[in-house]
């Protein structure tokens, strides 16, 4: 399910409680590690055995591993862990050190998902109170600190060096942050404010247009110059308490797994998202006739529709240069026309019909009867998306119900 990418792209990373979702990234999940539940964690000691082994036990105080990450620099090869507790690890495998740790301050809630950019230089972190922390890890420094919109939790982050149009020399923090009410949304964790593209899927009842009209956004929040001082402060601690009340409760359905490639070329560019409505859904950066579902749908359910909503740009430095087009047939490489620059793509899915809807000679496919192929959708929510590359290119899914499932 998906397309490939062309030369030149870099992967979209993110960091997942079963290990790398992409060749060089990986990221956190919601959900503790496999056998994590004890602060313990497992790894494969030999290439040529299936068998497990104990590799490093962390205090249980500080809460199951919530997410693992490693990558190779020219130095060493490191893995990096994060608890419940907001405690983020590295450990070097070449010895037993751990060279630095890192600490989510309480205040801002539990650790939810981490994700290191393609560099390896920057670190981002979420929680579970709609945050987002950015350090340097050249320095162990807390550079950036954000508020997602939505002030629910962060389910997952996955990262890339540029988006599609950029220059050259545009290269920085970018996040793909799954937050909010069922959508994907992209920032420079350098400046946020408005998101750069946001990929939402509404239910067959939300489909009024105009009140899903707006784009999420990432407010600033002050950084104390003293390292030991307390985020926020006392009287944002009581407000926040209060605030509890007034936000909007989590949705039902949201969006927990991210992979994809970003590409040079902007019509190789992809991202493919998983949600707790079973849908694997894959979007095509620039052009919505091109995106599509992979995987979720009912019986006799149709296809769903996907299109480009223009929404007002505040921030036109902010803007992706290239030109976007609506889902409605008019690609320019159709003989169509190109429309106004879009941030926000959207996936409408269609109500499964009644009975007394549906033609006659289509009662047999509505109601399953007679032989039936086996179904290929997830029965519970898909929570990690990861692709292979041997000994064939695959995709791999899986689901809060344990199954895993191969993709062509």
């Amino acid at each position: 399910g998906g397309g490939g990418g062309g030369g030149g792209g870099s992967r979209v990373s993110s960091a997942s409680s079963t290990g790398n979702m992409m060749a060089d990234g990986s990221g956190s999940g919601l959900g503790p590690s496999p056998s994590s539940y004890n602060g313990s964690g497992y790894g494969y000691r030999d290439s040529n055995s299936t068998s497990l082994s104990q590799v490093r036990r962390i205090s249980a105080d500080e809460g199951p591993i919530l997410s693992i990450f490693h990558y190779n620099t020219d130095a060493g090869s490191v893995l990096l862990y994060g608890t419940q507790r907001g405690r983020i690890h590295s450990w070097d495998l070449r010895c037993e050190e751990e060279p630095w740790s890192l600490t989510v301050p309480p205040e801002l809630g539990f650790l939810t998902s981490t994700s290191v950019g393609a560099d390896k230089y920057w670190l981002c972190a979420g929680t579970s109170r709609g945050y987002i922390l950015l350090w340097d890890l050249r320095f162990q420094m807390l550079v950036k600190l954000w508020r997602h919109s939505s002030k629910g939790p962060i389910h997952r982050l996955a990262t890339c060096a540029r988006l599609p149009g950029d220059r050259d020399n545009a290269e920085g923090p970018h996040a793909f942050v799954a937050a909010g009410n069922n959508e994907v949304a992209v920032w420079n964790l350098s400046t946020g404010g408005p998101c750069r593209r946001c990929f939402r899927a509404l239910p067959p009842a939300g489909r009024d247009v105009s009140s899903n009209m707006t784009l999420p956004y990432l407010h600033e929040e002050p950084i104390p110059a003293h390292p030991l001082s307390p985020i926020l402060t006392s009287a944002q601690q009581v407000a926040m308490l209060s605030d509890i009340h007034l936000t909007t409760p989590t949705p039902d359905v949201s969006m927990r797994a991210i992979m994809g490639r970003i590409s040079i070329q902007s019509n190789n560019s992809y991202v493919i998202t998983g949600s707790t409505d079973r849908n694997i859904r894959f979007w095509d950066f620039n052009t919505p006739s091109r995106c599509y579902t992979v995987s979720g749908l009912e019986p006799g359910q149709p296809r769903p529709a996907y299109d480009a909503i223009p929404v007002p740009d505040l921030t036109q430095n902010e803007a992706i240069p290239t030109p976007q087009y609506s889902g409605r047939g008019d690609d320019p490489s159709k003989g169509g026309s190109a429309s106004g620059s879009s941030k926000l793509f959207v996936c409408y899915d269609a109500e499964v019909p009644s009975v007394e809807s549906v033609v006659p000679s289509h009662l047999p496919m509505r109601e399953q009867r007679g032989i039936q192929s086996p179904p290929t959708s997830h029965y519970d929510a898909v929570l990690d998306l990861k692709s292979v590359d041997l000994p064939t290119k695959m995709m791999l899914s899986s689901s809060r119900d344990g199954i895993v499932k191969c993709w062509r």
